[in-house]
């Protein structure tokens, strides 16, 4: 079935490319038992990883390091000592990491990869016998991110999840697993809790990326990929053993905001909750909860997230003022060192125009003004151009 599908996919001028032989390492079925475990609902994304990287840095197995970090497609940057997500791609899942650097973060996390089976399970989400985790359904874009869909990966959680409420198990990326691949590894399997072969040289990765032909998002499809090797098209995601009925159901914790405010700004000091108004900007607020004083790098680090993600004015929208001393430590280099995004101190004369020109050629500063691509004040997705004044120091992006 599965090379018919390929042959669906590829044409029968590429007989070749779907012979039979290719789908022999998913052979031959067997069932198998599983303790319970946990599996993380959606992929690991570039603001978890960051995380990571912040706390354990972006070190090396094997010669390689956990993320290719210099690959032009990686949506997380090292500035000075920190690691920071490009603004917009919290919520994406990272790739370009190796295997060892997926295995180093669920340990981090107190999880480890799952098994090929444990990956397969999940990926079925109660289903038995059918070829995607939906069912039978020929893969779509409106199912999955495949070939065809997008040139690069989606947020998680565009698709629904399937029955186990886990999404993105078909498409999107791959995902590394622990077990070593062996053509042959299920003819040695065994019939509980299976781990795959005990040495190799390339690890599995299941479930197809955005790039993949619709016959390669089934759930039992297999394929090898060296462990210090990274693409743009693998990621992962960690699963962990139910220790115990207690670890199973943990208790409920309340939410709490790790910002948590005094109340209104209106009648407390920071940190507090201030209620967007229609012409806000963050150097209105800012001006009007701080004082006349706040008017520099420190505004430039308030209009973002604890994560450094730019946040959004909406009018009628909440949002938290921190305290001078809990606001995001965003330190950029200076852009004299031409690394983006950078710092930039306002010499007396200075026009964004200027500016731009010297940093980035007058064509490329066109286009950036035109796009209002300014890391600066802004009320929704409308530009709020600040005065430049002499020595206030404002931040470049990347172009």
């Amino acid at each position: 079935q599965a090379s018919e599908l390929c042959q669906d996919n590829w044409g029968s001028s590429t007989q070749s490319q779907c012979d039979i032989k290719w789908f022999q390492d998913e052979e031959p079925q067997h069932t198998v038992y599983l303790d319970d475990f946990y599996m993380d609902q959606y992929e690991i994304t570039n603001a978890q990883y960051a995380e990571f990287l912040n706390e354990a840095g972006n070190q090396s197995s094997a010669g390689v390091t956990w993320m290719n970090a210099p690959d032009k497609q990686v949506k997380i940057h090292q500035y000075g000592s920190q690691w920071r997500v490009d603004s917009g791609f919290a919520n994406y899942p990272v790739i370009e990491v190796t295997w060892y650097g997926a295995q180093a973060y669920c340990a981090w996390r107190g999880g480890r990869l799952p098994t090929e089976a444990e990956w397969e399970k999940a990926a079925r989400g109660g289903l038995e016998g059918n070829l995607y985790p939906w069912g039978d359904q020929t893969p779509s874009c409106d199912l999955a991110n495949l070939n065809g869909c997008s040139d690069f990966p989606f947020e998680v959680g565009e698709f629904s999840p399937n029955g186990y409420k886990i999404y993105d198990m078909a498409g999107n990326l791959w995902e590394w697993v622990s077990d070593w691949y062996g053509i042959d590894a299920y003819t040695f399997s065994s019939d509980s809790n299976p781990t795959g072969p005990s040495t190799g040289t390339a690890k599995a990765i299941r479930g197809g990326g955005w790039g993949d032909w619709p016959y390669r998002l089934r759930v039992s499809q297999r394929l090898d990929f060296e462990p210090g090797k990274s693409d743009n098209s693998t990621g992962f995601r960690c699963a962990r053993p139910i220790e115990s009925e207690v670890a199973a159901a943990p208790q409920p914790q309340p939410t709490q905001d790790p910002f948590q405010s005094n109340g209104s700004c209106s009648s407390a000091s920071p940190p507090c909750s201030y209620t967007v108004q229609d012409g806000d900007t963050f150097s209105k607020i800012a001006v009007s909860v701080y004082g006349d004083h706040i008017y520099t790098p420190v505004l430039m680090n308030f209009n973002r997230n604890p994560s450094g993600v730019r946040i959004s004015l909406h009018p009628g929208d909440p949002i938290f003022v921190p305290s001078l001393e809990n606001l995001p430590e965003l330190n950029y280099p200076d852009c004299g060192s031409n690394v983006f995004p950078c710092q930039y101190t306002v010499n007396d004369g200075d026009t964004y125009k200027s500016i731009a020109s010297e940093f980035y050629g007058n064509s490329s500063a066109a286009q950036l003004i035109e796009n209002n691509n300014w890391d600066y004040d802004r009320n929704e997705d409308k530009l709020i151009t600040l005065q430049l004044r002499s020595g206030v120091d404002i931040i470049l992006p990347a172009p």
